[in-house]
């Protein structure tokens, strides 16, 4: 730095301007990059198959009926609370995982009409 003072104004003021011109470049190349970024086949010419991931859901025109979902009223086993019988079952594994359960939960009871 001591040098760049002793040979004048010149020599100060030339790192500068290359360090000025340095950060134009990058701000234009930066503009650039988040330019292309935000396009997508929406706002620009490119194919919809260009989008890749970022694609919208698609909304549905479908009006809602005002109905509850589910199936139809009384078409599922519910308990009852006095049953004609109760069957306790001796559960050996779980059907999915085939894990042996420990000795509190291995009892199923089902309860039958």
């Amino acid at each position: 730095m001591h040098t760049a003072y002793a040979q004048g104004e010149a020599a100060v003021l030339a790192p500068l301007e290359v360090q000025a011109k340095l950060i134009a470049s990058l701000e234009a190349r930066l503009k650039a990059l988040q330019d292309q970024l935000a396009k997508n086949t929406r706002n620009s010419n490119q194919a919809p198959s260009n989008d890749g991931l970022n694609v919208p859901a698609p909304k549905s025109r479908r009006e809602k009926s005002g109905k509850p979902s589910g199936g139809h009223v009384g078409h599922r086993l519910e308990p009852i609370e006095e049953p004609d019988r109760i069957e306790v079952q001796r559960v050996v594994h779980c059907a999915h995982c085939f894990k042996v359960p420990d000795a509190l939960s291995s009892y199923l009871i089902r309860y039958m009409e």
